[in-house]
C-alpha cells in the first residue's frame, strides 16, 4: 500500500503540470490524475511521470471531480495539488515526517497565491495533507472544501509549515477576470444550494475581481450577516465594506467596519493600512501613524515566517511603504514621512535608477520644490498603481499649480479610468483656464466612480461656470439616486441643488412631462441582477437607474436567499433560459417577466409564462416565438444604449488598413465562422484588410459547436483562449499579422475600438434580443453588414446598414431533438456586402452617419419609459 498519494484534477495543463509533478518527486508513492476533458498533451505527460490517469466528464462541479480522484487514491495519506501549484522544496522533509503517523490527522498547509501583477499575494491555510478515509469527501461546486467531512469524521488538525506555492492567479487583470467569470455561475449555484457565510464571501471576492463593487459589497455584507464565517474571512469582509464607506465618503460607516476588522485580525498588514487611511480621514492622526507603522511591522514578521494566518491578503512591501508615505503627506506628518521615506530608500528597488529618482522626486515634492524637465520622463516610466496614491497626495499639497498640471498631464491618458487621478487633473486644468478639458476630466472621474462626490461637485461647478445649466441639472438628477442612502453626501447634493434652483427653474423643458405620482402609486420591485460585465447586469443597472428617476416608488429586490417570498405591488423579473424561471424566488401582486432566449421553448416555458401577468420579449422575434407557443400575455421591450458612452464620433485611424470589427463571444450562434471565411477571401483579394475582434468567450463548451460549421475548420485545441484562436486563424488561412484579438474588454473601452474600424460585421444566426454589441457599434456612427434575422430586424433598415436578407433555415439538433431554429445568412451575399463597403467608402461613411442618428431613439431612458407603460397596463 502506498504511503502518500498525490491526488489531482486537471484539464489542458501541459505547460504547468511537469513542474508540479517534479515538485513531489521522491515524496509521492502514487500519483492519481483525473482529467476533465484535456485536448492537449496533459494526459500523456501525467502517464510519462508514472501517474494513473482517469477520465471524468466535466459537470460544473469541482468537488465531484476531486471525489473521483479520491476514489482512485490508494495511499494511506493524501496530498492534493492543482497543476499550477508546487510543493516548496523546504517542505519535503516535513511531509515525509507527517505521513509516518497512523493517526487520523489533517495537516493544515500554507498556500501562498502569487500575484506579481497587482502585488497582492494572499496566504491561506488549507488541509492539503491528510490521512485517507473511505468516507472522506469534498463538498462545493467551486471553492470546494474538505473540512466539513473532516469534522464529521473526527479528524484532529495540526498546523504544519508545509508550503504550497500557487501560480494560477498570477495573471494580468484580463486573465483574472476570465477566471472569475468562469467561476461565477458555479459560485452562484453553490450559494443557492448552500447559503452560508463562506460561499457568500467567495461571491464577494469574485465580484470584487470583476470590479462589480456594488455586487461585491452586497455579498460581503451578506457574509457578515451570517454567524458561520471564520474570523479571518469575516475581517476581510469588514475591510471591503469599510473601503466602500470611504468611496461614498461615509466616514462613520468606514470607521465602524474597519474597527471591527481590526478587532478580528489586528495582525493583517492590509487591514492595518486601510485602518490608517480611515483614521487619517476622520482626523485621528496619531492612530493613523501607529497603524501605518504597525502594518510594516506585521508585514515583515509575516515575510520572515514569524507569524502565520488561516487567511490573509498580503501587501507588497514597496506598495505598503508608498501608501503609508501618502498618508503621511495627507496628514502633513513630517516625522512619519521621513520614517517611510528612509524605509523606501533602503529597499533594493531604490537602487534601480528610475525608481530611486522617483523616490527622491517625492521628497522634493514634499518640500515644494519645482518640477524639472527630467522629472516628466521619470514620471512616465516609473509611476504605477503602487506609487500613484502617494504621488496624488503630494501633488495636492504642492504650491505650484503649473507643476501640478505638468506632473499630471504626463500620465493622464494612462490613468483615464482612475477617478482620483482625473479629479485632481480636472482641478489642475481648471486652474490653468482649460475649462472644457477640465469638464471632460471630471466626467471621466464620475464615470470611473459614480460615487466620487468630489468629482461630481467639481463637474457641476464647472458646468455652471461654462453656463451649461442643462448639463449641471442632468448631473444633479443622476447623482440623487446614487447618494440617496448616504445622508451626508445626499445633504451636500441637496445643498447644491438649492443654490442652483433659481437658475434651473428658468430652463426650458425639452423632456416629456412626467406622469403624476398618483398614476403610479403602488410599489414596484426590480428583481434583476446589476453589473457592468454581462448582459443581464447591464440591463438591470440601466433599468434600475431609469425607474428610480421616475415617479414610481421603486426598490430593488436582491434577496437571493428568499424562497417563495411575497411582496406587495408589482415585481419585474429577469427570466432565465428557455424555461422562463425567475432569477429571484419572489412574487408580487402583479408579476412581469423579461426574457431573451434563442433555443426552443418547452412545456415548462408555457407553464411558467402563464403564472406571470405579462412576459416581455427582448425583441419582436422573441415575442413572436412566445405567442407561437400559445402564450398570449406577451409584449416587447427593446434594450437601449447609453448615449453618454456610445455616440457618433470622428473616425480615429491609426493605419491605412481597411479595418473590419466583429464582436460577440465566439460561438456558432454569433456566426464568426462566416466572418473568418469572409476575411480569408478578402485578405487574399486586398492586402490592406485587417480584422479586429472582441470574441472572448468565458464558456468554452459553447465554442465547441463551432466544430459543426461548414465554413471553417475548428479543432477546439488550445490550452488558453489565445492559443485556441491562434490555431483557428492558422487552420483557416488567416494572416495573423492582420488580426487583432482583444482580451476580455470593458464595454466602456469599446468606443475607442469602434472609432478605428471602417466596418462592423454581425452575421448572427440568432439573437433573442436586439444585440447590444450591434446597437452600441451603430450608435457610435459606424456602418455595419449584418444578418436581417431574429432580433436584428428591430434595428436594421436599408438606410442605416447593409443588411443581408437572403437567409436559410438553420435547425440545431442535439441527441436527435430539435433544440433551436435559427437562420443562416447567405455567405455570398454577406461577402458581397463587405466587398461593396470596401469599394464605396464615401457611401459607407453616410451609412454610418445614418446609423448614429437612428440609434439615438434606442436609449435606456426610452426603454425605462416603455417599461413604466407596461407596468401601468398590468394594473388596469
Amino acid at each position: 500500500m502506498p504511503r502518500l498519494t498525490l491526488s489531482m484534477i486537471v484539464k489542458n495543463e501541459e505547460r504547468a503540470l511537469p513542474d508540479c509533478l517534479a515538485s513531489v518527486r521522491g515524496v509521492a508513492d502514487e500519483i492519481v490524475v483525473v482529467d476533465t476533458g484535456s485536448t492537449d498533451r496533459t494526459k500523456e505527460i501525467a502517464r510519462e511521470a508514472g501517474a494513473r490517469v482517469f477520465d471524468f466528464p466535466w459537470i460544473d462541479d469541482f468537488a465531484a471531480a476531486r471525489n473521483r480522484a479520491l476514489e482512485e487514491s490508494n495511499g494511506a495519506w493524501i496530498l492534493y495539488l492543482d497543476a499550477d501549484e508546487r510543493l516548496e522544496p523546504s517542505s519535503i522533509d516535513e511531509v515525509k515526517r507527517i505521513v509516518q503517523s497512523d493517526d487520523l490527522l489533517a495537516a493544515s498547509c500554507i498556500v501562498r497565491s502569487e500575484d506579481t501583477h497587482r502585488k497582492r499575494p494572499n496566504v491561506m491555510r488549507y488541509h492539503r495533507l491528510f490521512r485517507n478515509h473511505p468516507e472522506l469527501r469534498f463538498t462545493g461546486r467551486v471553492h470546494e472544501q474538505i473540512e466539513p467531512a473532516m469534522r464529521r469524521l473526527g479528524y484532529r488538525s495540526i498546523e504544519s509549515g508545509v508550503t504550497v506555492r500557487h501560480l494560477g492567479y498570477d495573471v494580468d487583470e484580463e486573465g483574472l477576470r476570465a477566471k472569475a467569470m468562469r467561476n461565477l455561475p458555479l459560485a452562484l449555484a453553490e450559494y443557492d444550494a448552500n447559503p452560508n457565510g463562506y460561499n457568500a464571501f467567495q461571491l464577494g471576492q469574485t465580484y470584487g475581481v470583476l470590479n462589480e463593487r456594488d455586487e461585491a459589497e452586497r455579498w460581503f455584507r451578506r457574509a457578515i450577516e451570517r454567524d458561520d464565517l471564520a474570523k479571518p474571512y469575516l475581517a476581510q469582509a469588514y475591510r471591503y465594506v469599510a473601503i466602500r464607506g470611504l468611496d461614498r465618503e461615509n466616514l462613520d460607516e468606514a470607521l465602524e467596519h474597519i474597527e471591527k476588522a481590526l478587532s478580528l485580525n489586528p495582525d493583517s498588514s492590509l487591514i492595518r493600512l486601510v485602518a490608517s487611511n480611515v483614521y487619517s480621514r476622520v482626523d485621528r492622526y496619531d492612530e493613523a501613524a501607529r497603524c501605518a507603522k504597525r502594518a510594516l511591522e506585521v508585514h515583515r514578521r509575516r515575510e520572515r515566517g514569524e507569524a502565520s494566518a488561516h487567511f490573509d491578503i498580503l501587501v507588497d512591501e514597496e506598495e505598503l511603504l508608498f501608501l503609508a508615505l501618502g498618508y503621511a503627506v495627507r496628514d502633513e506628518n513630517r516625522e512619519l514621512f521621513d520614517y517611510f521615506y528612509e524605509e523606501l530608500r533602503a529597499l533594493p528597488e531604490a537602487t534601480d535608477k528610475p525608481r530611486g529618482q522617483l523616490v527622491s522626486f517625492f521628497a522634493r515634492l514634499f518640500n515644494d520644490e519645482p518640477l524639472e524637465e527630467r522629472d516628466k520622463e521619470n514620471l512616465r516610466k516609473s509611476v504605477d498603481e503602487t506609487n500613484l496614491p502617494a504621488l496624488l497626495e503630494l501633488l495636492k499639497k504642492h504650491d505650484s499649480p503649473r507643476a501640478r498640471l505638468d506632473a499630471l498631464e504626463v500620465n493622464a491618458e494612462r490613468f483615464a479610468d482612475d477617478a482620483e487621478y482625473q479629479t485632481l487633473y480636472g482641478t489642475a486644468l481648471e486652474e490653468a483656464g482649460r475649462a472644457a478639458e477640465a469638464i471632460e476630466a471630471f466626467r471621466r472621474a464620475t464615470r470611473a466612480n459614480p460615487e466620487n462626490l468630489a468629482a461630481l461637485l467639481y463637474l457641476i461647478s464647472s458646468l455652471v461656470a461654462a453656463d451649461d445649466m442643462r448639463g449641471a441639472a442632468k448631473a444633479l438628477e443622476e447623482a440623487k439616486p446614487i447618494f440617496a442612502n448616504n445622508e451626508a453626501a445626499a445633504a451636500r447634493v441637496a445643498a447644491v441643488e438649492a443654490r442652483l434652483k433659481p437658475a434651473l427653474a428658468n430652463l426650458p423643458n425639452d423632456d416629456p412631462p412626467k406622469r403624476a405620482p398618483n398614476a403610479v402609486a403602488d410599489k414596484v420591485w426590480l428583481a434583476m441582477p446589476r453589473g457592468e460585465n454581462y448582459g443581464w447586469g447591464v440591463c438591470g443597472t440601466y433599468l434600475t437607474k431609469e425607474l428610480t428617476a421616475s415617479p414610481l416608488d421603486v426598490s430593488t429586490y436582491d434577496d437571493a436567499d428568499a424562497k417563495g417570498a411575497r411582496v406587495e405591488g408589482t415585481v419585474v423579473h429577469s427570466l432565465r433560459g428557455v424555461e422562463l424561471n425567475t432569477m429571484f424566488d419572489v412574487r408580487g401582486e402583479r408579476n412581469i417577466g423579461y426574457t431573451f432566449f434563442e433555443d426552443e421553448l418547452d412545456d415548462a416555458s408555457v407553464e411558467n409564462a402563464r403564472e406571470l401577468d405579462l412576459v416581455l420579449g427582448g425583441s419582436t422575434w422573441c415575442a413572436d416565438r412566445l405567442r407561437e407557443k400559445g402564450i398570449e400575455n406577451v409584449d416587447t421591450l427593446i434594450q437601449g444604449i447609453d448615449p453618454e458612452i456610445f455616440y457618433p464620433r470622428e473616425p480615429s485611424r491609426r493605419s491605412d488598413a481597411f479595418v473590419i470589427f466583429s464582436g460577440g463571444k465566439f460561438e456558432l450562434r454569433k456566426g464568426q465562422d462566416l466572418v473568418l471565411r469572409a476575411v480569408n477571401v478578402l485578405q487574399e483579394r486586398h492586402p490592406d484588410v485587417a480584422l479586429v475582434n472582441a470574441w472572448f468567450n468565458l464558456w468554452p463548451p459553447t465554442m465547441q459547436r463551432m466544430a459543426r460549421s461548414e465554413h471553417i475548420r475548428f479543432s477546439g485545441e488550445g490550452a488558453t483562449y489565445e492559443e485556441l484562436m491562434a490555431n483557428v486563424y492558422r487552420d483557416n488561412g488567416i494572416d495573423e499579422r492582420r488580426v487583432f484579438t482583444l482580451p476580455l474588454t470593458n464595454n466602456r473601452q469599446l468606443p475607442d475600438v469602434y472609432a478605428r474600424a471602417d466596418l462592423g460585421v454581425f452575421p448572427n444566426r440568432c439573437e433573442g434580443g436586439t444585440n447590444l454589441a450591434l446597437m452600441e457599434f451603430m450608435a457610435c456612427g459606424r456602418p455595419v453588414v449584418a444578418s436581417y434575422a431574429s432580433g436584428h430586424q428591430d434595428i436594421l433598415t436599408d438606410e442605416n446598414s447593409l443588411p443581408v436578407k437572403t437567409l436559410k433555415p438553420y435547425p440545431v439538433y442535439e441527441e436527435g431533438e430539435l433544440r433551436a431554429r435559427w437562420d443562416e445568412p447567405d455567405f455570398e451575399e454577406f461577402l458581397e456586402k463587405i466587398e461593396y463597403a470596401y469599394r464605396n467608402r464615401e457611401e459607407l461613411a453616410r451609412i454610418g452617419e445614418r446609423a448614429g442618428e437612428w440609434m439615438k431613439r434606442f436609449t435606456w431612458r426610452r426603454s425605462g419609459e416603455r417599461l413604466i407603460e407596461h407596468i401601468e397596463r398590468t394594473r388596469r
